[in-house]
């Protein structure tokens, strides 16, 4: 048979096609580098490199480091501080990564880190600066951004920011003198802590930021919490904090803010008790607390000047529960347990409406020129268990907008 020899050579055939078909196996010419550079590596420059980077001054007897140039720089060891100030910031752009690092004195002065005026939309992140008058001074410097740090055993600031700074993960503790976390006009606070600090205010937060999920406690003197006017407050809490001054709160609004879903727990006061001596919070005008809880403060759990919405809170053992000084607010649907005085209304003009209250000293202590549905007690009414798929109604009204005592 012929079949066999005819594939046979057909296989020789294409072996040799594919065996004798290359080009030459001659290198063209020497190999080219297959390791990367270290810049190539790491992108960015190590602060701590021997010889001293360029961008950078060491010179200066008042700064450990001065970062001259925009760019990305990092720290490779921690940083002891032996001049007055450790890091400044002195150009645009700057991003320093302390690298999980900790930046320390012996004894407290100067700044860990300063940015200077020129320092603008600097970021600083991830690491630690204990023992300095400020841990991070952010000057004027704006657009700003600080991340993941955690700052203690300062004198004045643990981290001031300027305007439209943005704040995220970051823990002041044992910290005393102005504030722990101060900032500008419109910044944003989200996940920071102020906590064993011995300060005027925890958390301090310019004119038109917000705050998310921030916390301040264990401090003492004024406010553990103050936002000033147009700020927004999300889930926040200050619990547990000393008032040393005549007006105290756990969280303190100035006018225009807006609150919601926060907690005031425990606020107390090193004076005699007041009803503005450590209160839960404190609105100035103009404001909105709504589905907070307010509870064991020594002072109003919530006050509010006027133009106020104070709507669906729980306020519970305070001086009094919810405490309006001023006119044209409306009070609606609060429940109020245990208060010296359940609703306190001292002005004219305000609507109060829906609430309850049982346990107060004086449920609804209210003065004359308002307007309020029906205040029914309900208190003494016999109420039978229920099991079953109706029930009879022991409100004692069908008004919409009736109050009770309960």
């Amino acid at each position: 048979m012929k079949t066999l020899p005819v594939l046979l050579i057909s296989a020789l055939q294409l072996f040799s096609f594919s065996v004798f078909g290359q080009g030459s196996l001659t290198p063209p010419g020497p190999p080219g580098p297959t390791m990367k550079k270290l810049d190539e590596m790491e992108p960015r420059t190590n602060l701590q490199a021997t010889p001293v980077p360029a961008g950078v001054d060491t010179s200066n007897p008042n700064y450990q480091f001065t970062i001259n140039q925009p760019g990305s720089y990092y720290l490779s060891a921690n940083l002891v501080v032996t001049k007055t100030n450790g890091i400044e910031i002195n150009a645009e752009g700057v991003t320093l990564d302390l690298n999980g690092f900790q930046i320390s004195r012996v004894s407290p002065d100067g700044n860990g880190i300063e940015i200077s005026n020129a320092g603008h939309r600097a970021t600083i992140r991830n690491g630690t600066l204990i023992g300095f008058v400020s841990g991070i001074n952010g000057g004027i410097a704006k657009g700003c951004a600080f991340r993941d740090l955690a700052v203690t055993g300062c004198t004045s600031y643990g981290i001031r920011a300027a305007n439209g700074a943005i704040l995220e993960f970051c823990r002041v503790s044992g910290t005393s003198g102005t504030a722990g976390i101060a900032t500008g006009w419109g910044s944003t606070l989200s996940n920071c802590t102020a906590t064993n600090n011995v300060v005027t205010v925890g958390i301090s937060a310019g004119s038109s930021s917000s705050l998310t999920n921030c916390s301040a406690s264990l401090n003492s003197g004024a406010f553990g919490i103050n936002a000033s006017s147009g700020s927004s407050l999300t889930n926040c809490t200050a619990s547990f904090n000393t008032g040393t001054v005549p007006v105290s709160a756990g969280i303190n609004a100035d006018y225009g803010c807006t609150l919601s879903h926060c907690t005031t727990y425990f606020n107390d006061s090193d004076m005699n008790p007041t009803s503005t001596t450590g209160m839960g919070v404190y609105i100035n005008s103009g404001g909105t607390i709504q589905n907070s809880t307010v509870q064991f403060n020594s002072g109003d759990g919530i006050r509010v000047g006027s133009e106020c919405l104070i709507r669906e809170n729980i306020s519970v053992y305070n001086f009094a529960g919810v405490h309006s000084t001023g006119s044209n607010n409306r009070i609606e649907g609060n429940n109020v347990v245990g208060n010296g005085r359940g609703i306190n209304v001292d002005a004219t003009g305000n609507l109060i409406i829906k609430n309850s209250a049982k346990s107060n000293t004086i449920d609804y202590a209210i003065a004359a020129s308002n307007r309020y549905g029906p205040i029914v007690d309900i208190s003494a009414a016999g109420a039978p268990a229920v099991n079953g798929k109706s029930a009879a109604d022991t409100t004692a009204t069908s008004h919409p907008w009736a109050n009770f005592s309960y």
